[in-house]
């Protein structure tokens, strides 16, 4: 005998029942008060956003059917949908079945190192639990209802067969689906609102987007992959936390994959927080990207990381901040073609800064690089050649390095340098740099004023504090500094010697 053909729950298929074979039954003779017949115990979605189909019969008209979703086979159970059972029955063997489907998408997932995991049950509004299958897959390609169909024809009765071909995790099913997902979306997807990504359930809802009038906010503890292959906008704000608190510390890739991602019409910050991680591979994997309206801010919070990222942007309207604040700022293809920034430039590294920003030709507000030290070898700021504000070094470490921005030409603001171990100013550039005004405070050991540096617009020479420094050596470069036209004033007190 077979069972019913859910898709028609008024009739059954005639040209596969056979009826004279049956052995009819009471309703107390079936080993459930219902069964869920797809989806299948370990079967695989095409990603967290696919909408299943939740089907089955029950034993009675107008019941209710609760979808529940846990992340763990033990529960807690959330109940993730209901539907109403048909008020027909399909007369089936001398019982009367009553179909019942509904259309959803699994909002809870759990990750593991192979991708997410949930686990689905049905049962009835009064709290009995419907039978469950396993997968085609794990039983040799053969279907629920096909199993069935043979228990049946080979003379089994209904609750028999039943009995043997239901899942041996029964009444629970486990469903299982990949960190990029495969399934397709549909064209021209826009949301008005702020979008919050935070859990998978959140990412099944969002990813087809296209376009977000609004702000974007990335949370990926839960998860290591957020990837949004259609959105090409954002107006508003993009936050990305790659804070990882999940329990797979092996899933070194956090990624956020938004390949068609232009522009952003605020702000981009992105925070990397990962105690559970040494020396990591920092990806910000916005690739996409070209132009940010608003600021751009990187906040790298570990110990020791090389960070890459925002391969294509060129243009920042904003600010831009990267911000290390307990290890290694090693750059590697770290925005390396960003060329222009409107506002200005911050970098706070934790200890050692190397390649980073080595297309930026132009900041248009202040350059500052406060702590940390600038490293042997430093090669990134190869091309800068304008800062429009203030050029400063607060309380830098200089290695015996050759010259830090070599194509250095203009410093609209001051050159500023306190609390520091430059010994040479032409560690900073032996070019010729008009700057408007110089402090040198505070540098144990600074002991040249050397380089090709021209104080313009009568802006102040202050030279204090530097106790390597000879003070002759500073009223010099004050002197020569007069001798090419400069008419300001200079405060030179606290260096070594007596003056010249």
């Amino acid at each position: 005998m077979h069972v019913p053909d859910q898709r028609s729950p008024t009739r059954l298929r005639p040209t596969l029942c056979r009826f004279a074979t049956l052995t009819l039954l009471s309703v107390a003779a079936l080993p459930s008060a219902g069964c869920l017949t797809t989806p299948n115990n370990q079967q695989f979605a095409c990603g967290v956003d696919e909408a299943f189909t939740f089907q089955g019969f029950t034993l009675g008209p107008g019941q209710t059917v609760l979808i529940q979703i846990a992340e763990d086979r033990a529960g807690p159970w959330t109940t993730q949908a209901s539907t109403v059972t048909n008020t027909t029955p399909i007369t089936f063997g001398g019982i009367d079945l009553y179909a019942w489907s509904a259309t959803e998408a699994i909002a809870t997932w759990d990750v593991t190192t192979a991708g997410f995991h949930t686990y689905v049950r049905a049962r009835t509004g009064t709290g009995l639990n419907l039978i469950t299958f396993d997968h085609p897959s794990i039983t040799g390609g053969v279907p629920p209802v096909a199993c069935i169909n043979n228990e049946m024809s080979g003379g089994a009765n209904l609750a028999e067969a039943l009995g043997t071909c239901k899942s041996g995790n029964s009444p629970v099913i486990e469903i299982h689906a990949p960190f990029r997902s495969t399934c397709a979306c549909a064209a021209g997807l826009v949301t008005t609102s702020d979008v919050l990504i935070e859990t998978p359930g959140d990412l099944a809802q969002h990813r087809c987007l296209e376009t977000i009038d609004g702000n974007l906010e990335i949370r990926t503890a839960d998860f290591p992959i957020v990837d949004l292959p259609q959105l090409a906008e954002v107006t508003g704000n993009v936050t990305v936390d790659y804070a990882w608190s999940g329990g797979v510390p092996a899933l070194a890739a956090r990624l956020i994959e938004a390949d068609a991602l232009a522009t952003v019409g605020g702000d981009v910050h992105l925070d990397w927080n990962d105690p559970s991680m040494v020396n990591p591979n920092v990806d910000f994997a916005l690739d996409g990207l070209s132009s940010i309206d608003g600021d751009l801010t990187m906040n790298i919070v570990n110990v020791n990381y090389d960070a890459i990222g925002l391969g294509a942007v060129t243009v920042v309207g904003g600010d831009v901040q990267l911000l290390g604040s307990t290890g290694d700022i090693y750059g590697q293809n770290l925005v390396p073609v960003l060329a222009d920034v409107t506002g200005s430039v911050t970098i706070e590294p934790g200890y050692a800064l190397r390649r980073v920003f080595e297309g930026l030709e132009r900041v248009g507000g202040d350059f500052v690089i406060t702590g940390g030290f600038i490293d042997t070898g430093y090669n990134g700021l190869d091309v800068l050649s304008e800062v429009g504000g203030d050029l400063r070094f607060e309380s830098v470490d200089w290695a015996p390095i050759d010259e830090a921005m070599p194509a250095l030409s203009s410093v609209g603001g001051a050159l500023q340098v306190t609390d520091g171990d430059l010994s040479q100013l032409s560690h900073i550039s032996t070019a010729a740099v008009q700057i408007g005004e110089l402090t040198l405070d505070d540098n144990a050991d600074l002991t040249a004023l050397d380089g090709n540096l021209t104080v313009d617009s009568g802006g102040a020479i202050t030279i204090t504090n530097n106790t390597s420094l000879d003070t002759c050596d500073a009223e010099t470069f004050v002197a020569d500094q007069a001798a090419l036209g400069w008419p300001g004033t200079a405060t030179i007190s606290g260096n070594s010697g007596s003056g010249c």
